[in-house]
Parts: structure tokens; sequence; C-alpha cells
């Protein structure tokens, strides 16, 4: 799958699966319980690259 790479810094839950390494699943999982950041419209879920990145960040720094 190909990563939106234009200037818009949202993605949408396949993008930032894909982004991340993840599976979609996983990362509406992460919405709903894990403190991922995202902006929720209806039933559209979009999230910010930087916000992707602190969250991964921030569970790297949990495990160690």
């Amino acid at each position: 799958m190909q990563i939106n790479d234009t200037t818009s810094p949202w993605l949408t839950v396949k993008e930032a699966a894909a982004y991340v390494g993840f599976c979609e699943k996983t990362i509406r999982r992460a919405c709903a319980l894990s403190g991922l950041r995202h902006v929720r419209m209806g039933r559209s879920i979009r999230i910010q690259r930087a916000w992707l990145d602190e969250w991964l960040l921030a569970r790297e720094n949990q495990a160690a």
C-alpha cells in the first residue's frame, strides 16, 4: 500500500496502519483504549503522523 504523501498531515486508519506497520484493528483499538490521539467525524477517524510518532515513542518508553 502506498502512503498518502500529500501535504496533509491527516491519515486514515488504513494509511496510519501502513505508516507504522500495524494492522488496522490495532490502530482502531489504540484510538479507543490506548490513548492514540485522533479526530472522529461520524464513523471516520483521522490521525496526524506526529500523533502516531508520539504514541509509538510513549509505548517504547513504557516497555523500557
